[in-house]
């Protein structure tokens, strides 16, 4: 894919454009289950900013190995899975409590992104790259944001104000 000058665009419209029905009606099914699923957790602010940087990362990764036409949203979908799976990982240990889901919820994560590459193997046309670009830009930009479980804004400042000042103190 090249980029002309003025054609920022190209980089942003395969999130929004799709290859046939199918793909449609996969998308709008998986935003809705992963979506208020992850908006719940992280809320809606940092889901959004997951779900566009994950799909940039699909598009410019398929773009960098693959000649195959990158359409679809299923990039950011990957994303949003993988950043889920990412925030269950770094959260094992405070998700350890009486009749906790984690093991449940981290088999889901596992085998949604499992059926939805398998899904993009089976049809025409299917940027598996981007696929693998968005899962990867989901797990950094999650890692990135150090998400705990039930942590609130303000906890979130304190415990990364406190993590600088042990750095500070060797």
């Amino acid at each position: 894919m090249t980029v002309k000058e003025r054609e920022w665009f190209r980089w942003v419209m395969p999130m929004f454009l799709h290859g046939s029905f199918f793909q449609i009606v996969i998308t709008v099914l998986l935003q809705l289950i992963l979506g208020s699923l992850i908006e719940k957790i992280i809320t809606l602010y940092r889901a959004s900013i997951i779900y566009f940087l994950s799909g940039l990362g699909a598009v410019l990764f398929g773009a960098l190995l693959s000649n195959e036409k990158s359409v679809g949203a299923s990039g950011a979908i990957f994303g949003l899975c993988s950043a889920f799976l990412g925030w269950l990982i770094l959260n094992w240990e405070l998700l350890d409590y009486d009749n906790s889901p984690r093991g449940c919820l981290l088999c889901f994560s596992i085998m949604i992104l499992f059926i939805i590459f398998l899904i993009g193997l089976s049809e025409q046309n299917t940027d598996s790259y981007g696929h693998i670009g968005g899962m990867l830009t989901g797990i950094i930009a999650v890692s990135y944001t150090h998400l705990r479980a039930h942590e609130t804004r303000h906890d979130l400042v304190c415990r990364l104000l406190l993590e600088k000042k042990k750095k500070k103190k060797k």
